[in-house]
């Protein structure tokens, strides 16, 4: 009979435990996370690969270019309800002269420039080509400027040499001309920077009126509306089936007095019956 305290070993298996010599670590939490890294370098290193290879790379999405301009005069139209309307008119001279040959159906336009090269690259000046005869014709774009001066006048003047416009070379056969000018289908804006603007001449609209073309004769056309925030786009063609018409010359904007075809804002509040 065993004391107290004393001690007894108990029944085990024929297995010997493990001792400190032959113990052996299990490692099954350690090869899960080298598993998983693993395969996680292999899935970077083909995105690296196929990315590089171009295999992923989307097209990019073409930019969008708007020939929407904010409006600058919000809240005017509330201000100037009431306003006395006797501002003095200014001139508007147009930024854009395009020519399309009229023997074109499709009306396709070009543009002739003076643009040359220098020591310190393209220099593309403010010279716009004015042509209208049997063989082309001309569409001009004004960018209709300020608030309510929305009546309009189309202004022919012979342009004036100066010493940074020094070849308008006018030449107007027979003299005066009569050139029509019509009212085009184009109330936005056409600029090289806005694609498919200037690819083609808009649709005529109206005829306008016809102009006296002379060296040395002012003249004007009819008055027109010309909404604020929107474009004035003419057509400079001869009449059909109205003779000879030749008129060829360069307008340049930074001239003063202005010269050959430009525009005369003048005070005008229009209204819906205006816009025809």
């Amino acid at each position: 009979m065993p004391r107290t305290g004393d001690y007894i070993a108990l029944q085990s298996s024929d297995e010997s435990l493990p001792t400190a010599g032959n113990v052996q670590p299990v490692y099954y939490h350690t090869d899960r996370l080298v598993f998983w890294a693993t395969v996680g370098v292999l899935c970077s290193t083909l995105v690296v690969i196929a990315t590089a290879a171009g295999l992923l790379e989307s097209p990019a999405p073409p930019p969008v270019i708007s020939d929407h301009r904010p409006n600058p005069y919000v809240h005017l139209d509330v201000l100037l309800q009431n306003a006395t309307l006797d501002w003095k008119p200014f001139v508007n001279f147009p930024p854009v002269a395009l020519q399309f040959k009229t023997s074109d159906t499709s009306r396709r336009l070009s543009e002739e420039g003076r643009d040359h090269p220098t020591d310190f690259g393209k220099v593309y000046p403010d010279d716009r080509h004015v042509v209208a005869n049997s063989t082309h014709s001309t569409v001009l774009q004004f960018r209709n400027m300020d608030y309510l001066m929305e009546r309009c006048v189309l202004h022919w003047d012979a342009p004036r040499f100066s010493a940074g416009f020094p070849n308008p070379d006018i030449r107007i056969d027979p003299s005066p001309a009569r050139v029509d000018v019509w009212l085009l289908e184009r109330e936005r804006e056409m600029s090289r920077y806005l694609p498919g603007s200037t690819d083609f001449a808009p649709a005529r609209r109206r005829l306008l009126t016809t102009m006296a073309v002379a060296d040395g004769a002012p003249s004007e056309s009819v008055p027109f509306v010309c909404p604020s925030q929107k474009y004035t786009t003419v057509e400079l063609t001869c009449p059909a089936g109205g003779g000879a018409c030749g008129v060829d010359f360069w307008q340049n904007r930074r001239v003063h007095p202005p010269g050959g075809i430009f525009m005369k804002q003048h005070p005008y509040r229009a209204s819906g019956k205006d816009m025809v």
